[in-house]
């Protein structure tokens, strides 16, 4: 006989694609208000675009390592707080330290290719 009503694991993994919808949601609405402000502060580089390194060099990231490319003005308010967090020049932290400092700030200032907006 066929079962209708879905299992706990089934009704668990709806559920959290119901919460990680609305977490991306909610998180596109950041990133957007965000790069409107960063073009705001910076509107020099408006129209431009960077390449970021998601584990960002200065902290030990490889030459090689994963990039996104961002729009520069919201590029700068990453490095930005980067720069706040640990400032260049000084000794890099541990690991943990930096996945630490990467959580912060991508909490903040989310990458939008991972929340679902394509790269321009």
């Amino acid at each position: 006989m066929f079962n209708t009503e879905p299992t706990p694991e089934q009704r668990e993994a709806a559920r959290r694609r119901t919460e990680n919808a609305a977490l991306e949601q909610t998180l596109r609405a950041q990133y957007w208000r965000l790069k409107a402000e960063a073009e705001r502060l910076y509107p020099d580089k408006v129209g431009r675009y960077e390449e970021h390194h998601f584990w960002p060099r200065y902290l030990g990231g490889r030459k090689n390592g994963p990039t996104y490319k961002l729009p520069a003005p919201y590029h700068q308010l990453i490095t930005n707080a980067f720069r706040e967090k640990h400032p260049y020049g000084r000794e890099s932290p541990n690991e943990a330290r930096v996945k630490e400092i990467m959580m912060e700030v991508y909490s903040e200032f989310p990458i939008p290719q991972l929340i679902g907006i394509p790269d321009p």
